[in-house]
């Protein structure tokens, strides 16, 4: 397969792949206040829909090569993955500054009025900067976070997904 079509491939599957968290967190964050129970729900169901369907485009990448090692078969569930986490974490940038943004200002102030009992004013003067670069941070974070958890998916997916050839080791003895 040319090179081209490698990362097409992982950009157009990681997107596919993104928008199961993205619908999670459109969902989430439509949901009234007080509904843990179908927000944990909501999770658990993107947790085990993103590992299936990194699972089965990283099986339908490999169902092109007659055979495909480990490595090559990682090295795809990892960009994948890399596509999926940039896209994810501008979509919640996206929604914390403008389709969500009293969201943000309703976390600072819950944060705010939580450490205020705790710490000086010249403390809180410290962290406020802080707490209003928090999108940014968010934004980040989120791109380490999901791309850490597609490094590890991937190298686990990966032993699943190769297709290695018995015989090509074999060597002859005279």
């Amino acid at each position: 397969m040319e090179n081209a079509n490698k990362w097409k491939s992982a950009a157009t599957d990681g997107l596919i792949l993104s928008a199961i968290t993205i619908a999670y967190l459109l969902a989430t964050s439509l949901l009234p206040e007080g509904m843990a129970v179908i927000s944990v729900f909501l999770w658990i169901l993107k947790l085990t829909g993103c590992i299936w369907l990194l699972y089965w485009l990283m099986k339908q990448y490999s169902s092109k090569f007659e055979t495909i090692e480990y490595k090559s078969s990682f090295a795809y569930g990892v960009w994948v993955s890399i596509f999926s986490a940039i896209v994810c974490s501008c979509w919640q940038y996206f929604s914390m500054v403008v389709l969500f943004p009293e969201s943000i200002n309703n976390t600072i102030e819950q944060v705010v009025s939580a450490l205020s009992a705790q710490y000086t004013d010249e403390q809180m003067d410290a962290i406020l900067p802080i707490l209003n670069n928090l999108p940014q941070i968010n934004l980040f974070v989120n791109l380490i976070y999901f791309t850490l958890f597609g490094l590890v998916t991937s190298a686990i997916i990966a032993n699943f997904t190769k297709k290695v050839n018995p015989f090509n080791d074999i060597n002859t003895a005279e």
